[in-house]
């Protein structure tokens, strides 16, 4: 029967708290060493003469030691060995280095081989006679136990990955391997998980493996033998340890309870608690007599004699084993009921990444028992009362609250640890012996030089941009460590100020905690910090009070950028293992809310960053790594954009990417392995990139470009609409053109795998999402060379659709931007949604409206929406002169339509509604402002594209009727304007006529060159020809021509980049048309690439005018 000692060995402090350990070298002294990088050598618990080695560097993680041979592994990624048997200057040699901290080290039983690993997942065996290495490639975690087969055939390892290994040592290979211990991230606490000790007994045919509260036994090849558990232990087992003789196996656990347990009889005979309670990290046999010694979390030691005796190896039958356990469980159950209303001593919670949200408190069988044990049976109760079932109702489940934390910041355990890390920069928070100080470095070190701050509050909290640093601290009172005494403060410093970076800080009154805190710069710096009385302070870059507002739940955490500040906090319980968290997103220049929002997480994970794109667009990380992005579309949305777990393969599928920003076609983070979750300070971590890949389901085929199509056009939109891209400006246009050929490549894409597969439906579906026509003709040759003509028919008559709604919604634009405004009554939605990316809003005229893609024309009155904002200030006549001539080259485009006539602006003017994300917004000042967005409801069309093109093929193709768009995700096409008829054209040169004639000879001769190369180079040729070769080109470009009536549109054949080959070629020329001719038709033409083979005899040469 196993009983517990009578007496508990008396504890020696030898080193500060941390992971002590602890062994005896060959002579029987005891060897122990600490976090505090010393080794020392007792002859006994009582030697006050200790020896004292200080040749580590670093934090003593491991230690062996065979005969007089000592080696210690540090996190200073260094393995030493030392010869005991040696005076003071016993260290030997630095036996190998990791590129990160060492945790495990083990030497066979001779001493000649020394085996070590760490977090970098590399197992290095090295020969000490000659110093030989082989390393062992295979492990997909942090190491954290080895241990050599007694015969030296084999190497164990355990890992946080959670696979038990037994390496071949001759080959390097993995011979056997099993899932059996906890797979967890890097930074947990040994007080939680225990040390993963592993032990061959002697003889090497057995492998004692601690797997949660019992241990198991193992063969040679990882089969399973048997388990020791009966009257076991209550908690996970930390280490294991073999007796000398192989008949003893000795185990301890994180609770501080040591067993011995018989092996022939696989009963405890022995069993120790640590008098604290307190985990024991490493326990050692004596080489020759019956002792162990053991070490704790608080760098104590002592040695429990006479563990195994001869009055407590009494065999215990199965029938007394069971009933022991039986009254072991009962008497566990009574004493929890007895406690149940205890005060319980408050726990210093950690807040750890890599750790799920804490089990529910569930109800217990045993309490129910125990509670029938002493209920009343003989009392007596009315017969009427009887009647009234009473019913019982559980108690409800504690749920896990996340706690307040800084986006891209370490935990707060880490003496050294980042506040901060952004894409302007990072701050850093170094604790020292008797200082700490804050350094802010910048990744551009030509425009900013760091910053070096001493710290006298404990700053926890840091905010970082181009222009401020701002600091936050808890309250803090007098301690034994540290005398500071002061109540929660926030400490600001400018950056490249004029008056030479002033400094303020400010004391929050007792009892208000700032939580986190966020910087941002709209139209002037802000910081903004949160408190735990749910207040949210602004202030600006100065410390001047902007306002004070308050949020309906605990802050969780908060983002800023430019003048957007997004506040994340709790709302409501959670439901299960899920939390409820709430977004708000507010404009701060504009004090108001842009959009209030649920935050949807993984089940049972935890928010861990929150911030914004480059380009503005809010997102957020949970512990499960999925990235998702907040979009105005579907109503303020949350959009998955990565899933980062799902696309590591198995080779770094431990790995943990470390956010730290977010762009359109990637995340950019710090990529933790090992098992960690965060980066330590210490090598500097180097930043990477990882592609975003949305989680979407598809056909195998055609997937990765519909993920592409789908990912680019949320940020495309967003861009457009954020940069405030206006069609009718010449820049503008250009740019939207190039996202939308970006879009296009992917459809193509799309549509060539369709084609090649014969799936012609879901070809011609995917051909009504393009959005340029040169495009379409690239699609229609793709349905050619796969000899389906119908196919070929139905994408020709999808590009006439696009053509003529595009026409027809350019016109009403233009129309539209002439069009005096009248007031607006009716007020339907606060908030635009996401337009399309073919029809982004103009940034044109205060009175020009804008139209959504394939919506039906109205009146300008019905077309008109004013923002909730106030009035906005009458622009002055300059701007409103500017607009007037912005839009005038536009003004006969469309002579047969009757135009209202021009008004100008009232004070009443509302401002235009704006994209949410906005980077720019209308200016404070009184002379600009802001336009009037409009947007109509879509018009008549079909619900279905492909029925629409069906409709259209039975129309006479002769009639030309106008169809409206069919397509949702695209913008109609612009009309051309016709020619004017008020002035005659200026003739065609002799060299535009030549060089429209010999282009695409000169591309094919030359396929290399870009589209203004191919001009230059056509000026080139052109010089070398002969005068009567000149000369053919001379009388036609002499002749008059009659002007296009008006009815006729112009014409271009050339891809969608020939305006940019023209502006050369006329540049080139020496007879240059018209420069009012050549902008009418450059400004509206640049979309119409492609035209109808009609209107291609009418004008052949207007697009060259």
């Amino acid at each position: 029967m196993a009983e517990e000692a009578a007496a508990a060995p008396m504890l020696r402090p030898v080193h500060g708290d941390g992971v002590t350990l602890v062994t005896f070298d060959g002579s029987g002294n005891i060897v122990t060493a600490g976090e505090n990088a010393v080794v020392h050598v007792f002859k006994s618990t009582t030697d006050e003469d200790a020896r004292v080695i200080e040749d580590n560097t670093g934090p003593i993680a491991a230690i062996d030691c065979k005969g007089n041979k000592l080696v210690t592994a540090c996190e200073d990624h260094h393995v030493r060995l030392f010869d005991l048997s040696k005076g003071e200057e016993c260290l030997e040699s630095v036996v190998t280095r990791f590129q990160g901290p060492v945790k495990a080290v083990a030497l066979n039983n001779t001493g000649s081989a020394c085996a070590s690993a760490g977090m970098d997942m590399v197992i290095k065996i090295v020969t000490l006679v000659d110093m030989s290495v082989r390393e062992l490639h295979g492990s997909e975690g942090t190491v954290r136990s080895l241990c050599f087969d007694p015969q030296m055939e084999l190497l164990a390892s355990a890992g946080e990955d959670g696979y038990l290994r037994l390496w071949t040592i001759a080959t390097g290979k993995i011979a056997h391997e099993l899932y059996v211990l906890p797979n967890i991230r890097g930074g947990a606490d040994p007080a939680e998980i225990g040390m993963y000790g592993i032990d061959f007994d002697p003889k090497g045919n057995m492998l004692a493996v601690p797997v949660k509260n019992a241990v198991q036994i193992f063969d040679r090849s990882l089969e399973f033998m048997f388990i020791l558990k009966d009257l076991g232990h209550d908690a996970p087992v930390s280490v294991v340890k073999w007796s000398r003789d192989g008949r003893y196996l000795a185990s301890v656990s994180v609770d501080g309870q040591m067993l011995v347990w018989e092996l022939s009889s696989r009963q405890c005979v022995a069993s120790f608690r640590h008098p604290r309670r307190l985990c024991i990290t490493s326990i050692a046999w004596h080489p020759t007599e019956e002792e162990i010694a053991y070490a704790d979390l608080l760098g104590n030691f002592s040695v429990w004699r006479k563990p195994v005796r001869e009055s407590v190896k009494e065999k215990l039958t199965p029938e007394e084993v069971k009933q022991m356990e039986a009254d072991k469980k009962e008497a566990a159950s009574r004493a929890d009921v007895e406690t149940l209303f205890d005060d319980e001593p408050k726990q210093k919670i950690r807040l750890k990444r890599n750790n799920a949200p804490r089990n529910m408190i569930t109800d217990s069988d045993d309490d129910e028992d125990y509670l029938d044990e002493n209920d009343n049976d003989d009392f007596i109760v009315d017969d009427t009362a009887g009647a009234h079932q009473q019913h019982a109702y559980a108690p409800v489940a504690s749920q896990f609250v996340q706690p307040a934390f800084q986006p891209a910041s370490t935990p707060l355990e880490e003496s050294k640890r980042f506040l901060v890390w952004n894409d302007t920069g990072f701050i850093l928070s170094r604790e020292e012996e008797t200082t700490c100080a804050i350094d802010v470095e910048f990744h551009n070190a030509s425009k900013h030089r760091p910053i070096r701050l001493v710290d006298h509050f404990g700053f926890t909290m840091g905010a970082l941009t181009s222009s401020l640093v701002a600091l936050a601290a808890p309250s803090h009172a007098p301690t034994a460590e540290s005398q500071r005494d002061h109540p929660s403060v926030l400490f600001a410093r400018n950056i490249g100020h004029w008056s030479s970076d002033e400094t303020w800080q400010l004391f929050f009154p007792v009892g208000e905690e700032i939580e986190c805190i966020a910087v941002g710069s709209g139209e002037t710096s802000f910081i903004a910090a949160a408190t735990n009385k749910n207040y949210i302070r602004l202030y600006s870059n100065n410390g001047v009070v902007l306002d004070v507002f308050c949020i309906d739940g605990p802050v969780v955490t908060m983002a800023a950028h430019e003048n957007k500040l997004m506040i994340i906090h709790h709302s409501a319980a959670g439901v299960k293992s899920n939390q409820h968290m709430r977004a708000v997103v507010l404009d701060v220049d504009a004090k108001s809310v842009v959009c209030r929002t649920n935050v949807p997480l993984t089940d049972g994970s935890q928010l861990v960053w929150a911030g914004f794109s480059d380009t503005g667009l809010p997102a957020i990380v949970d512990s499960e790594e999925v990235v998702r992005a907040l979009v105005p579309s579907w109503g303020f949305s949350w959009i998955p954009v990565a899933e980062f777990k799902q696309l590591r393969d198995e080779k770094h599928k431990h790995e943990y990417y470390w956010v730290t920003g977010l762009s359109d076609n990637e995340i950019v983070c710090i990529i933790c392995r090992g098992g960690e979750t965060y980066p330590k300070v210490l090598p500097r971590p180097v930043v990477s990139t990882v592609p975003l890949q949305m989680p979407i389901v598809s056909a195998p085929e055609t997937a990765p470009s519909e993920e592409k199509f789908l990912r680019t056009k949320i940020f495309v939109d967003h861009l457009i609409e954020s940069e405030e891209l206006d069609e009718l400006d010449r820049a503008d246009r250009k740019l939207i053109q190039h996202h939308r050929r970006q879009l296009d490549q992917h459809v193509l894409a799309s549509i060539s795998r369709s084609v090649q597969s014969q799936r012609w439906g879901r070809a011609l579906d995917l051909t009504t999402r393009l959005l340029l026509p040169g495009s379409y003709d690239i699609a229609i040759k793709l349905a050619m060379k796969a000899k389906s003509p119908m196919l070929a028919e139905r994408m020709s008559l999808a590009k006439t659709a696009l053509q003529t709604s595009e026409r027809e919604r350019l016109r009403l634009k233009v129309q539209a931007a002439r069009a005096p405004r009248a007031p607006v009554t009716n007020v339907t939605s606060p908030l635009p949604s996401l337009s399309s990316v073919t029809a982004p809003r103009a940034r044109s005229p205060a009175n020009a409206p804008s139209f959504s893609p394939g919506t039906a024309p109205r009146t300008t009155h019905e077309l008109e929406m004013s923002s909730p904002a106030s009035t906005a200030a009458t622009p002055d006549k300059a701007a409103a002169r500017s607009r007037d001539k912005e839009t005038s080259k536009f003004a006969n485009a469309f002579q047969n339509v009757p135009l209202s006539p021009k008004k100008k602006p009232t004070s009443a003017s509302k401002p235009k509604l704006s994209n949410p994300f906005s980077k720019k917004r209308a200016s404070s000042s009184g002379t600009d402002a802001p336009a009037t967005t409009a947007t109509a409801d879509a018009g008549a069309k079909s619900s279905n594209p492909i029925d629409a093109l069906n409709d259209l093929a039975r129309t006479s193709p002769k009639k030309k009727a106008k169809v409206s768009s069919p397509f949702s995700a695209k913008a109609p096409r612009a009309l051309n304007p016709p020619a004017k008829q008020s002035k005659p054209k200026k003739p065609v040169s002799g060299y535009l006529l030549w060089l429209k004639e010999n282009r695409k000879d000169i591309i094919q001769q030359f396929p290399e060159l870009k589209p203004k190369e191919v001009v230059k180079k056509a000026g080139e040729i052109w010089r070398t020809l002969s005068p009567e070769e000149k000369s053919k080109y001379a009388r036609p470009a002499t002749s008059e021509k009659k002007p296009a009536p008006a009815s006729a549109p112009s014409s271009r054949s050339d891809s969608d980049d020939s305006d940019d080959d023209e502006e050369e070629s006329e540049k080139t020329s020496t007879t240059a048309n018209n420069k009012n001719t050549k902008e009418n038709a450059n400004g509206v033409e640049d979309e119409q690439s492609q035209q109808e083979p009609e209107t291609a005899s009418t004008a052949p040469l207007a697009s060259a005018a």
